[in-house]
């Protein structure tokens, strides 16, 4: 069963074996045994009912010479272990078997995981009672699955994306409510350009196929949604795959009616469900389609020249489950990735160089590496201090008290680890350069030609002059002023 995947009541093969099958038969042999070693129980622990209830009414009239033994031999099982341990079967068992930790005789059946005569095995309870269905997505486009991919086509309504890998169009156009819960709140631009134009003028409840046609369309988003950020983004493959994970938990949120943004698709999405003989929530229908959408996802990123590995197939779960959080988290691990590619890149370009002291120069090409990386850093200080406002008013109390910074630290992974060099110290934003781990670097960023002595103090004046006896004929004085020296 464990090659068997389950989505909420429905389950399918991980690949395209008869995993889900072959589970569903070794379940009803497992029953069919149960079933039969439980009838032989029943008709045992009856017999011992009836027999322990002649020696309660003192009767003499057995029936054989086997019950006359077996009477006389619970008469010192009564004596000896006291009436409650061996008034029934189960109780006998109890005191005098191997199986004490199972109940034979139990209320609550299946529900207790005691019970010697579940009709599921521990553990595969759910598998057991799922239904199988064979979808096109049900397993991941690797490998031999492959051709499931071809019934998409790449939108071209949606072809012209624009990324800026520098964070440079981070946000908060669109976002409800931003002047009030939602202040501080700056949206992705991965998230900004999702592309739903398929499905934004559609009303599905009034469709005869609804709900199958709002499925097929979000899917077709997820496909484009993987094929672009493949195109646009990175190009390293760990990125796009990050980017795309992080758009998976986006979409889920959209569905599921949480996003700041967008409402309408989870509206459509409600209208349909309300229409339905039961009606299901966004959220469970999410639970139930979300592997048929990851899969999608990798059918675009596949389509735009990505390669998948097997490991790529596992649903995204190692993400906050908080849209804001979410985000936050992935403007830290970009600012942090980009930091230190400037900063090599300033260490690589100044290595060799020298700071001329007479001039204040370096290196034309060493200088716009150092200034690209301060340029870099005081952009992003208006981010940081924009959702970090945002952290500080709804979470930070709910959070034990952590800083930002530390929360991310603490619950993910180094790529989040460079944030603190910031915050702990206010003037690393005021000035870069101090946040090289070589000195030697921020010394030739941060040349700069020496500052000439002051100028001398002005003479003072004769003392023995005095301001009541004040000499007509003599100039006026000149009052020093800034001017003056100008």
């Amino acid at each position: 069963c464990d090659g068997c995947i389950q989505s909420e009541k429905k389950c399918h093969p991980n690949n395209k074996g008869k995993e889900c099958e072959k589970c569903k038969e070794k379940c009803s042999k497992y029953k069919d045994f149960v079933n039969k070693w439980k009838g032989q129980y029943d008709l045992q622990a009856k017999a011992y009912e009836e027999l322990y209830k002649k020696i309660e009414d003192g009767t003499s009239n057995y029936i054989s010479d086997n019950d006359n033994y077996v009477v006389d031999f619970l008469k010192e099982v009564k004596t000896a272990c006291g009436e409650d341990d061996t008034k029934s079967a189960e109780k006998y068992l109890y005191k005098t078997s191997n199986c004490k930790h199972y109940k034979f005789n139990d209320e609550s059946t299946n529900s207790n995981k005691t019970y010697a005569f579940k009709e599921q095995p521990e553990g595969y309870e759910s598998k057991c009672a799922c239904e199988i269905t064979h979808h096109p997505l049900d397993e991941c486009p690797y490998d031999t699955n492959k051709e499931v991919c071809s019934r998409f086509q790449v939108v071209k309504r949606c072809m012209k994306k624009d990324f800026n890998n520098d964070l440079d169009n981070w946000n908060s156009y669109g976002v409800e409510d931003f002047k009030g819960k939602n202040a501080g709140v700056l949206v992705p631009p991965r998230r900004r350009h999702i592309c739903f134009t398929n499905m934004i003028t559609k009303q599905y409840e009034k469709q005869k196929n609804g709900m199958e046609n709002f499925k097929t369309d979000l899917l077709q988003v997820a496909y484009n949604e993987g094929y672009f950020l493949c195109e646009n983004y990175d190009k390293d493959p760990r990125d796009v795959l990050e980017a795309m994970k992080y758009t998976f938990a986006d979409i889920a949120d959209i569905v599921k009616g949480k996003d700041m943004i967008n409402k309408d698709i989870s509206t459509k999405l409600g209208n349909l469900l309300n229409n339905m003989v039961e009606p299901r929530s966004p959220i469970k229908w999410w639970r139930k389609n979300k592997t048929h959408v990851w899969n999608a996802m990798l059918c675009g990123y596949q389509k735009a020249g990505g390669e998948i590995e097997k490991k790529d197939c596992e649903l995204p779960t190692d993400y906050s489950p908080d849209q804001f959080l979410r985000w936050f988290q992935e403007w830290t691990e970009i600012f942090c990735k980009r930091k230190k590619e400037l900063e090599e890149e300033a260490q690589n370009q100044c290595n060799n160089i020298t700071c001329d002291k007479d001039t204040g120069r370096t290196n034309s090409i060493c200088a716009q590496a150092c200034k690209n990386y301060s340029n870099f850093i005081l952009i992003k200080k208006n981010e940081y201090q924009s959702l970090n406002s945002q952290y500080d008013m709804n979470y930070k109390k709910i959070l034990k008290h952590k800083s930002a910074p530390q929360y991310f630290k603490d619950k993910y992974n180094s790529k989040c680890d460079c944030l603190s060099k910031h915050t702990d110290n206010e003037k690393y934003w005021k000035e870069p350069y101090d946040t090289f781990d070589d000195k030697n670097i921020k010394d030739k960023c941060d040349c700069q030609k020496p500052l000439p002595p002051p100028p001398p103090p002005p003479p003072e004046e004769s003392r023995g002059r005095s301001e009541d006896h004040h000499d007509p004929l003599a100039p006026a004085a000149t009052v020093e002023t800034e001017d003056n020296h100008s």
